[in-house]
């Protein structure tokens, strides 16, 4: 997981516009853009259709 996890640190810090992920892993996925971005002292943001754009970690229950 380290490997892969530094690579998405790459892609995020390298300014890439939008990063695409296809997994049945949604939350693995989730954590692991969470600590990239934690890593990278960046904040995360996610969307769904109930809540719109919310940033991670604010007023959320993990």
């Amino acid at each position: 997981m380290d490997k892969v996890l530094d690579r998405l640190k790459v892609l995020i810090d390298s300014s890439t516009p939008i990063v695409v992920m296809e997994t049945v892993e949604e939350s693995r996925a989730v954590r692991m853009v969470r600590a990239a971005c934690s890593s990278l002292n960046l904040a995360a943001f996610e969307w769904t259709i109930a809540t719109g754009l919310a940033r991670c970690g604010i007023g959320t229950v993990e």
